[in-house]
């Protein structure tokens, strides 16, 4: 495979070598003296402020390849800094979006908005959880002592708005977590994917 430019951006999977390349400045900063011929997607780990602008300026290079993420991406302002027509062919792994049919979800971005005037993100979302999980052990452990909440942790299983959490004999939470696909702003498709 041949260099896109000298400062790059993601991940290059090729066969059973994995090419790591980390973007420095704007994409925009140097014009490309090679372009691949050909690669099948781009991953971009990072958060929307750094993600919008990437996309915005891969799309406007042409670049129309599928374009992977984690939930650094998921917030209403990346489709604000990228603009929606550039949030297309897009894959986004997030334990919440405010399209989930989750009953507690709907409850939650009703209120949330209500109260704020702005529909919640992912992260607003897991901060809700992580506290109302502490609560939830508190309230299990019968105790606010450190350890005993800790303790309690390990047994307690909880129903929130980003999903169902339990943890596991390793202390990690074992849970799905959505795949959202985006075409033009808005996510079109949901795929549940294994969290672990």
């Amino acid at each position: 495979m041949e260099v896109m430019v000298k400062r790059c951006a993601g991940i290059d999977v090729h066969k059973k070598t994995i090419t790591v390349c980390t973007l420095v400045g704007s994409l925009n900063r140097s014009k490309p003296k090679k372009q691949t011929k050909e690669f099948d997607v781009i991953y971009l780990p990072g958060f929307f402020t750094e993600g919008g602008t990437i996309i915005r300026q891969a799309r406007e290079l042409g670049i129309t390849q599928p374009i992977l993420s984690g939930h650094g991406l998921a917030s209403d302002t990346l489709i604000e800094i990228a603009g929606a027509a550039n949030i297309s062919n897009l894959y986004i792994t997030s334990m919440f979006h405010t399209g989930s049919e989750n009953p507690l979800a709907q409850n939650y971005i009703e209120n949330f908005t209500a109260r704020y005037g702005e529909a919640p993100d992912t992260f607003d979302a897991l901060s809700y959880d992580a506290a109302h999980l502490i609560f939830a052990a508190i309230e299990a452990a019968g105790s606010d002592e450190p350890e005993a909440i800790r303790q309690a942790l390990e047994a307690v299983s909880y129903e929130g708005v980003t999903g169902f959490f339990e943890y596991d004999e390793y202390h990690s939470a074992v849970n799905t977590a959505p795949m959202l696909q985006y075409e033009n702003g808005e996510v079109i498709k949901t795929f549940e994917v294994e969290g672990n």
